[in-house]
């Protein structure tokens, strides 16, 4: 390892140091807990003037370091490269991330669709940065160089002033002609440690974009997302979505980034995930020793190495997760069936998945554990679910509630799967499980189905499955 790229290191792990403690105020509390599951990383190999990019390892995305932000080494460098330069550029690699910029990429240009995402991306960023200096924040985040934001294109921003990527993306390729791109020399160089991000030689391409009437210049890469990548994309955005729920909760947000995030989470994320994101909420995470795999991140920006706290998932003691099943009539086989691989699944994280399926009665009282499951498979292709007349709540809440009685500390969670048209506002708050909220509980509403009203949000969450036209039964 040369001088040069010790040094670069060590600025690194300093200025990091400052960005995470930074990353915990309230304004940007939300990308600091995401962005904590990434390596920060330089890229010693890619032109001066490049920016940044995000490169996903592989890994487990439920483990630290399930991708990283590679920076680049030369701007690290820099003596005027501040950590609100380095917190900058980290929050606009995590809102590509979040707003699915790898995978709506499509057929399209990758340059000119990476020139799109820049812009929108960096309009939000301004938006946070004027927020943080109206508020009288004196340390804010801020693009290398100063406060001018260089990825804003001010025609499209006059022309456009609201527009999508997408739409960004068709008035760059109408307009092609007033830009001339050239590639910047030193670029797409090979870092031996480095994952493939998309570009097939290591680090991405870079390109200088320039408006040949004003003569502004852009920088943009070629990255672009291979399928394993755009399959990890999509899991760290449902591994946000559940970050989200639980800062907004609590109101540890600004209102106006709050709604964003709500917008482009919920658009994105399809309910399937979100369900998946309910069920490893309440996954039961413990220490499992100090280990040199997961180094102390609290003492790295002080030249520091010490061993950091392993976690692993705890599978028992988890206690049991009640799924309650709406046979009414009005719920097609494909929902069912999402539903029922999304619950096989879970099945690893609890000691016990017990099933009870109802419409005005209880029909079927299943209970399953990691080596029968495949049992519950058998049974929805082979028989199917019992019921069929109307729906009511009301025996399986009294069901839950004996079995609450005889063990309190053994139900872990409740999912119910219905169409919403029950009983369950007037009986809610009639049983001692269900008043106060004392277990975790999700009602899945399908796509034919209706929310349950009056019931403050906080005693229990909905997931709205989305009505689809390829929604026909299997």
């Amino acid at each position: 390892m040369s001088d040069f790229v010790a040094q670069t290191e060590q600025q690194l792990q300093i200025k990091a140091g400052h960005a995470r403690k930074k990353l915990l105020t309230k304004e940007l509390l939300f990308f600091g807990i995401n962005l904590y599951k990434y390596d920060w990383r330089a890229d010693h190999n890619c032109p001066e003037t490049a920016g940044a990019y995000v490169a996903f390892t592989g890994k487990n995305l439920t483990e630290l370091a399930a991708g990283s932000i590679f920076l680049n080494g030369k701007l690290i460098s820099k003596p005027d490269f501040t950590h609100l330069n380095l917190t900058w550029f980290l929050i606009h690699e995590q809102l590509h991330v979040l707003n699915s910029h790898g995978s709506r990429m499509g057929d399209r240009e990758p340059l000119l669709w990476n020139l799109a995402t820049d812009h929108v991306i960096e309009r939000v960023i301004k938006d946070i940065h004027d927020n943080e200096k109206k508020n009288g924040v004196t340390n804010v985040i801020t693009p290398y160089g100063g406060i001018e934001h260089a990825n804003i294109i001010p025609e499209v921003e006059n022309d456009l002033p609201n527009g999508s990527a997408e739409e960004v993306y068709v008035w760059l390729i109408n307009n092609r002609n007033n830009y001339e791109i050239s590639e910047l020399p030193g670029s797409g160089g090979k870092d031996s440690d480095q994952p493939n991000s998309g570009s097939g030689n290591g680090g991405p391409k870079w390109f200088q974009v320039k408006n040949k009437k004003t003569g502004k210049t852009y920088v943009v890469s070629d990255n672009k997302l291979d399928t394993a990548a755009k399959k990890a994309e999509r899991q760290a955005q449902s591994d946000a979505r559940a970050a989200f729920e639980n800062i907004k909760d609590k109101g540890n947000m600004p209102a106006g980034l709050s709604r964003y995030l709500e917008e482009i989470l919920k658009i994105e994320i399809p309910w399937t995930q979100l369900l998946e994101d309910a069920i490893k909420q309440h996954v039961e995470i413990k220490p499992a020793g100090r280990s040199w795999h997961q180094l102390n991140k609290f003492f790295a920006p002080h030249n520091l190495t010490l061993p950091g706290v392993g976690y692993e998932e705890e599978n028992t003691g988890v206690g049991t997760m009640i799924v309650g099943v709406d046979t009414s009539g009005s719920i097609s086989r494909k929902e069912t069936a999402q539903f029922a691989s999304i619950i096989m699944d879970a099945v690893k994280y609890f000691k016990t998945v017990r099933v009870l399926v109802h419409d005005v009665n209880v029909h079927q009282d299943l209970e399953y554990d990691k080596d029968n499951i495949l049992e519950f498979g058998k049974l929805l292709k082979e028989t199917g679910f019992s019921g069929g007349g109307g729906t009511s709540h009301k025996p399986i809440f009294n069901k839950i509630n004996t079995l609450w009685d005889e063990d309190p500390d053994s139900l872990s969670m409740c999912i119910f799967l219905t169409d919403g048209y029950s009983d369950v506002e007037q009986i809610w708050r009639n049983f001692e499980w269900s008043g106060g909220n004392k277990i975790p509980t999700y009602f899945v509403i399908t796509s034919s189905g209706r929310n349950i009203d009056n019931i403050a949000t906080s005693e229990f969450k909905q997931i709205n499955i989305k009505d689809t036209s390829d929604s026909e039964d299997l």
